[in-house]
């Protein structure tokens, strides 16, 4: 994921973190919205005297020439020029209400990420030359901005209120268009001509500052986000934040923003247990995480470091998330809405690293990295000083050989330094029904060398479904396209009473075992008790042993499932094989003589990487009352293709 942050968003259908709007307008009332006054005075005092936004001034040529030795930053003013002579898309009614007739999201999507992605290009080049040659194409996105009637994205407005004028709510993407704006106008300063500073200033207050101000000073009722315990809180809040502290003159309104975001976005943080494990999986760590980073950075840096949400309860925990998470080297299961080959954001983690005195999770090159592919707020964010710039880099440290996630009950199995096992797995307990999570309890995946054989596929590509009542008839959400067991042909519920209950686990330097409780994930009838046990060894090459136990009142049929993007063959009666490139994994299964059927078909959903999983099945020829299913799996040769 090179892009990080924002890769994520455009790699995701240009469309990463999005709710139904219904949940973004919910309105808990038992939930304090209301700025107090001693909040705002308090953050009046703590505040400095005049606007904040992140990087220097335009006319500070000595801090831009040092941000130009930077190849990153460089790179710019090519791809700037390259913009220049590509038209700006159209955005017309016509391209907005298709999501309203038909669902798509992807084709405004496109058009209008094409274009706000153009300003953190243009805005770089210009502060790279400051010789006027970028202000032209820059004043022209401002006056389609101004255009726009509304800069939420079509799918944030399934009820077309905001677009026929009828309300002024705020979403993901129109705060961060305020926020881009807002730092464009605050480095460029007069460079860009008055009119231009002007239309900006008032877009911005129109469309995102006053709605809030509002919304937070008991004017209007608040959008549903500034209580939401998910990625939305902590990115609109940042932009929001962001977009205030480089506009408002008065000191004090400038407090108001300040304390509200400070407030509220301890929202975000309720949704995550003391173990730090991100529900909605690795790259919403990326942008929701990500996002609440920028948002404490800007406070810290605002105020001379004296707010300092930094040091909240579970913000650490957060931060090391994915050194515990990672499987293999850059190698991580892709559990809830999360790509493939999801990685944390290197600048990000190079950031958290230094911040929190955590060992990298891979070498720091002596600087802190750098991006210029984000929105202009979080681009000149790391690009700058921050407050992690000057600390001391941890060195890397060999991964432990297990980390367990005891609230969301995640185990990472490693090989460990001192073996020779090539395979890794990750086991997921927890519970359905969560933030961008799948139906998923007991599943695994299964990490041979540095290729995942077993995997969760994770995302689809999203669409009006993906976040409507119909969200778990997508295959690759919902159990079917998960390595957990099918019970009495039935998949897994998809609600929080849904869970999985460890009965036991032993974590040890030679081996791991997990045992837990699935009876709750199935509505099916018959069903009495179905527990899963995973015993994982470092011995040999390593091995995972996978034992299905399951009792009905009644014979019911009973199977499992193995999900991979690679190839598969049945090789006896009890035993598969599963390989891509040069690794597989051989699967020998025992159910105490009985029959068994396997079967295969694809899973014919829209993955972002267009590739389509297979769904393996391995099934009992006859229903049985009581039954125990063993599958022991080790690294093992691909087969010699003719």
């Amino acid at each position: 994921m090179p892009r990080g942050l924002f890769s994520f968003k455009y790699s995701f259908a240009m469309a990463l973190a999005l709710i139904s709007i219904a949940a973004m307008n919910s309105f808990a009332a038992d939930v304090q919205i209301n700025v107090d006054a001693k909040s705002i005075d308090a953050m009046t005092a703590m505040l400095s005297d005049g606007v904040f936004a992140f990087g220097p001034r335009i006319d500070d040529r000595d801090a831009w020439a040092k941000l130009d030795r930077q190849p990153e930053i460089h790179a710019m003013i090519a791809k700037a020029v390259e913009l220049m002579s590509k038209p700006l898309p159209e955005v017309g009614d016509d391209l907005f209400l298709e999501f309203s007739r038909t669902g798509n999201r992807a084709d405004y999507e496109k058009a209008y990420f094409d274009r706000t992605e153009r300003l953190t290009p243009l805005v770089l080049a210009e502060c790279i030359e400051h010789h006027g040659r970028f202000i032209p194409a820059i004043d022209t996105l401002a006056v389609a901005f101004n255009e726009q009637k509304t800069w939420m994205l079509p799918a944030h407005d399934s009820k077309l209120d905001n677009f026929h004028g009828q309300a002024s709510d705020i979403d993901l993407f129109s705060s961060e268009l305020a926020c881009s704006l807002a730092n464009a106008s605050y480095i460029l300063g007069d460079t860009l001509s008055s009119p231009t500073r002007e239309t900006i200033d008032h877009n911005i207050r129109r469309r995102v500052l006053d709605p809030f101000r509002e919304m937070v000073t008991g004017k209007r009722k608040p959008n549903g986000w500034i209580t939401l315990n998910n990625n939305w809180n902590a990115v609109c809040l940042a932009n929001v934040l962001g977009a205030a502290l480089a506009t408002l003159p008065d000191k004090h309104d400038r407090a108001i923003f300040a304390a509200a975001c400070e407030q509220d976005s301890t929202h975000y943080l309720d949704g995550f247990a003391g173990d730090g494990y991100c529900v909605e999986g690795l790259g919403y760590w990326n942008y929701g995480f990500g996002n609440y980073m920028r948002l404490c950075e800007l406070l810290y840096q605002a105020t001379d470091g004296r707010a300092d949400c930094f040091r909240r309860d579970k913000v650490r925990a957060i931060a090391e998330f994915p050194r515990k998470l990672m499987m293999t080297d850059d190698v991580y299961p892709a559990y809830g809405d999360a790509h493939l080959d999801v990685q944390p954001w290197p600048p990000l983690v190079d950031f958290v690293d230094r911040r929190f005195s955590l060992p990298g999770i891979t070498p720091h090159q002596g600087s802190l990295s750098t991006s210029a592919g984000g929105n202009l707020s979080e681009t000149l964010m790391f690009f700058g000083p921050n407050s992690a710039t000057g600390r001391k880099a941890v060195a890397p440290t060999q991964p432990a050989a297990n980390d367990w996630f005891p609230d969301a009950e995640v185990l990472t199995c490693r090989p460990g330094p001192s073996h020779h096992a090539t395979l890794a797995v990750s086991i997921k307990g927890g519970r359905n029904g969560v933030s961008h999570g799948h139906d998923d309890l007991g599943s695994f995946v299964l990490v041979v060398g540095k290729i995942p054989l077993l995997v969760d596929p994770g995302a689809e590509v999203y669409t009006a479904r993906t976040f409507s009542k119909n969200r778990y008839k997508s295959a690759v959400i919902n159990s079917f396209g998960h390595n957990v067991p099918l019970i009495a042909g039935a998949l897994q519920i998809s609600t929080t009473k849904a869970w999985a209950t460890i009965l036991d686990r032993d974590f040890s330097d030679t081996g791991d075992t997990l045992f837990m409780d699935l009876t709750s994930a199935y509505a099916a009838p018959e069903l009495i008790r179905l527990t899963r046990t995973f015993t994982y060894t470092r011995a040999d090459s390593g091995s995972l042993t996978v034992e299905d136990e399951c009792h009905f009142s009644s014979p019911a049929p009973f199977g499992i499932q193995f999900i991979t993007f690679g190839h598969w063959k049945q090789t006896s009666p009890t035993q598969l094989l599963v390989w891509q490139d040069n690794q597989a994994v051989r699967i020998d299964l025992d159910v105490g003589g009985n029959a068994l059927v396997f079967s295969s078909q694809l899973i014919e959903e829209d993955l972002p990487g267009k590739e389509r999983p297979t769904h393996i099945s391995v099934d009992l020829a006859v229903p049985a009352k009581d039954v125990k299913m063993t599958s022991v799996m080790r690294p093992s040769s691909p087969p010699t293709m003719p």
